[in-house]
């Protein structure tokens, strides 16, 4: 599934799930009559369905040995980090410690 921006809507996932194929046939005239009427959106609906198909033309790639493990360890570490500057953050504004 292509990446959903950060401020998600009912059109996004629309056009996310249109983008992947699954919508159904009732669904895709809906937004097909939407895109009739809005160059936006119908850019963005036929953008998104390009981006895909280059996707799906890409060759297959293999991880190194090791890889899950590697970005298991680096999620784990950059959430220690942002923990660490929230509870700092927390402490500041509590006037726990100074800035």
């Amino acid at each position: 599934m292509i990446s959903k921006p950060a401020e998600d809507s009912i059109l996004t996932d629309f056009i996310l799930d249109y983008c992947d194929s699954n919508l159904s046939n009732g669904e895709v005239r809906s937004l097909q009559d939407l895109m009739s009427q809005s160059d936006d959106l119908r850019i963005s609906c036929e953008g998104g369905r390009s981006v895909k198909k280059i996707f799906n033309q890409l060759p297959e790639r293999k991880a190194r040995p090791g890889f899950s493990q590697r970005m298991v360890a680096a999620f784990a570490m950059e959430l220690e980090r942002e923990s660490v500057h929230a509870n700092i953050n927390r402490m500041i504004l509590s006037g726990k410690i100074k800035d």
